[in-house]
């Protein structure tokens, strides 16, 4: 009796010592809290915590495919592209239906010269996700860099309609060349209203005000292209060309 007595009270003084013993440990986050201060940690700029948040479930094996997607996105953002490639194709073979890995294995494809084995996986990144304009504008340079330029126009239009700021950058040149200067006009404003010295938006929008015949918007909006990248010499000849 006294030796059963005796037992129920060293189990009972050790269980009662388990709590104290645990927050004398640093705890584990829970996997879902992790992810969503990795996600924050991302946007803040510091991938480091996103590593130290991610990888241990990397190493346990309980990444979901998020996880996997913003690791890789750290490694693509530090030109690491093959480990960002791998951190991506687990991504999608943990969910196939998560459009985001997608659009970036297109860019990292892009980026090595594979254009071909980019543009199914860019066009499946927009039937996923029709809003994603960064996947229709990977598209657009996948179609393009194979001179499949009607294509790539329809793809870098379907881009500018999701996010009008895209249209800045090579999707406005595909406009113009297309002849449609009107369409180009119409997103580089709007993206013009967000940074309006943006050189590059500056200069597609005087090509498109010159095409359109309106030679003092395009002096305009192409002189002050010129005030903000003065070493331009390719704005500076259009500017004299007016």
């Amino acid at each position: 009796m006294r030796i059963r007595t005796f037992l129920f009270a060293v189990l009972f003084t050790v269980l009662a010592c388990i709590p104290l013993l645990a927050a004398g440990k640093p705890q584990p986050v829970p996997k879902r809290k992790a992810v969503k201060q990795a996600i924050k940690a991302y946007d803040a700029g510091k991938p480091k915590e996103v590593k130290a948040l991610l990888e241990p479930m990397v190493k346990a094996g309980q990444a979901s495919e998020i996880a996997y997607f913003y690791l890789g996105m750290v490694a693509y953002d530090k030109g690491n592209l093959a480990t960002a490639e791998k951190y991506d194709r687990k991504a999608v073979s943990i969910n196939p239906d998560y459009a985001a890995p997608y659009s970036d294995l297109a860019a990292i494809l892009i980026q090595k010269g594979k254009y071909q084995e980019a543009i199914p996986l860019a066009r499946k990144a927009t039937e996923l996700d029709p809003s994603n304009a960064e996947a229709f504008a990977n598209l657009g340079m996948a179609q393009l860099s194979l001179k499949q330029d009607k294509a790539a126009y329809q793809s870098f239009l379907a881009s500018a309609r999701v996010d009008p700021n895209a249209i800045a950058r090579s999707g406005a040149q595909m406009l113009i060349q297309y002849h449609d200067p009107k369409s180009a006009l119409y997103y580089l404003n709007i993206a013009l209203k967000v940074a309006p010295d943006d050189s590059l938006a500056l200069l597609n929008a005087g090509q498109a005000y010159r095409m359109l015949h309106d030679q003092k918007s395009a002096l305009d909006v192409l002189k002050r292209g010129y005030e903000v990248t003065p070493v331009k010499a390719d704005v500076f000849g259009v500017i004299t060309a007016v």
